[in-house]
Formats: C-alpha cells, structure tokens, sequence
C-alpha cells in the first residue's frame, strides 16, 4: 500500500511502498467469503488482484510525479545553460610576428587572449555543468524505477502468497503478475537527455 511520508528537506511528501501484513490470513477469509475464484483452472481473479493493480498504478504515478518535482529544477537549469555550451570553443589568439608590432597592437592582443581564455572558461563550465545535471537528473529517475520495480517484486510475492493461502496448493501458473510501465530511459527520452 502507498504511503506518503514528509521529509524536513522537501515541501511536497515522497510516496513509498509498505507491503501488507497477513496476507496470507486475508487469503483465506478471502476464500471461504468466496470473493476470489479459478476461472476455467487458468487463472485466479478477484477484487484484491485488481485493488493491487490500481494501487500499483497509483503508486507509480505518485512516484513520476514526485520524480518530475524533483527534476523541474534541474531541467530548467540544464536547458538555460544550454545556448552556451553549444558554442564553438574560441581558439586562442597567436602573435604573427610578420605584423608591425606596436604597443597599441600588443595591448588589444593580449586583450584577446584573455577574453578567449575567458570564454573557453565559460563555455567548458557550462558543458561540464551540464553534465552534472544530467547525470543528477539521471541518478534520481534510476532510483525512481528501482523504487517502482521494487513495489512491484513485493506486490508479486505478496500476490503468490495469497493464492497458495488461499488455493491451500501450490499455484503457480495460476497467479496474475503484474509489470511496470515506468521506464528511466523513455522518461529521459521524453525529457532529451537521451546524449
């Protein structure tokens, strides 16, 4: 089941996965209730199968979203760094000595130089800053699709458990698996970090 806990550091609550307690109990009652049954010996259906599901997609939009709370910063600072770091890096400026060499001229060189120096500076900051951010941004949607695949191993077992509580035998083709459709490389797609 979901819960929702507030940290000191965040405004907004993080949802997290609490697998549920005795279900093997609530199996059982489940089936002398008859609120679950075989259908033609293929597979086990009930209302507690698709209370899980619904769950379970509630869950993993409540984690996208917080996913997506998360990364809004980072995303508008990786784009507005974007116009400087897709400049050309400035070459640095070379001393031609067959020019006549004044101290007007030496000045305004050395000026240049600085200034490309300056602007390489920028422009690798910005490329290197962006990279930050996308490996950040990249870190935090791994974690958010371990945290849904891990909801989802758990909700696996428990399910298992509730079949072989109830069905008192081992049931295993039986039992209804449900999959993710959460996935860090299509979110990051849809966001352009796909570098």
């Amino acid at each position: 089941m979901i819960k929702f806990v507030k940290s000191k550091k965040m405004e907004k609550s993080a949802p997290i996965w609490k697998p549920e307690h005795f279900v093997g109990l609530r199996a059982v009652a489940d089936r002398f209730m008859r609120k679950n049954r075989f259908l033609k010996m293929e597979t086990v259906e009930g209302a507690y199968f698709e209370r899980k599901r619904r769950e379970l997609s509630r869950f993993e939009t409540a984690v996208e979203l917080a996913l997506n709370d998360a990364v809004s910063p980072l995303m508008v600072e990786y784009e507005s760094l974007k116009p400087l770091a897709e400049r050309s890096v400035p070459e640095p400026v070379d001393n031609n000595s067959d020019t006549v060499v004044t101290t007007g001229y030496r000045r305004r060189l050395r000026q240049e130089r600085e200034n490309a120096a300056a602007q390489r500076g920028k422009v690798i900051d910005a490329r290197g800053r962006r990279m930050k951010l996308a490996a950040t941004i990249r870190a935090e949607a791994e974690r958010a699709q371990r945290q849904i695949e891990d909801a989802y191993k758990e909700v696996n077992v428990e399910l298992v458990r509730y079949c072989k509580a109830a069905y008192f035998t081992v049931v295993e083709n039986e039992i209804p698996r449900v999959s993710s459709s959460f996935s860090a490389d299509v979110y990051l797609k849809r966001l352009g970090l796909d570098e």
